[in-house]
């Protein structure tokens, strides 16, 4: 079995756990090593995307959750603070927030390597996920409450 063969297995098996672990029924689709796939998750009502992508080898799990638009009334504040939190983001937990070229919407991105990650694992990426996107939707990151409970999510280790 190839590295790539293996790695989407492992994908496959993760999925599969990860619907069973929700006690939903694993819906049917076709995915072949080569290509890439994902599927939509829910954490806490937010919506996430997790898939597999075999053009990176090593890092071959993603995980995308769009926040919403920057705020009218202070873009430029609301992107600076984005800024300023991604390299403690990406240093803790391994994600990064982005910017949608086409649709101007604030997102937040993780990628790494399936065989590091197990359901349990999977399932705090996408509520850690879900809680950066409730945060942002309450406030952009600009008001003084969303600061002073911001450590957390730069406390602990990387998800993989």
């Amino acid at each position: 079995m190839s590295h790539l063969q293996a790695a989407h297995r492992q994908f496959l098996v993760l999925v599969a756990e990860f619907y069973r672990e929700l006690g939903s029924e694993l819906p049917y689709f076709e995915s072949e090593a080569e290509n890439p796939v994902a599927f939509a998750a829910d954490a806490d009502g937010v919506g996430l995307t997790v898939g597999y992508d075999p053009r990176s080898i090593d890092m071959n799990l993603f995980v995308h959750c769009v926040f919403g638009e920057l705020p009218a009334h202070d873009e430029e504040g609301a992107l600076r603070r984005l800024l300023e939190r991604n390299l403690p983001l990406l240093r803790a937990r391994g994600m990064t927030y982005c910017l949608d070229s086409q649709t101007q919407k604030v997102g937040c991105y993780l990628r790494t390597a399936v065989a590091g990650v197990d359901v349990h694992a999977l399932r705090e990426i996408l509520e850690t996920m879900a809680r950066e996107a409730a945060r942002w939707r309450a406030g952009h990151f600009l008001s003084n409450a969303e600061s002073e409970g911001e450590q957390s999510i730069f406390d602990g280790a990387a998800f993989a």
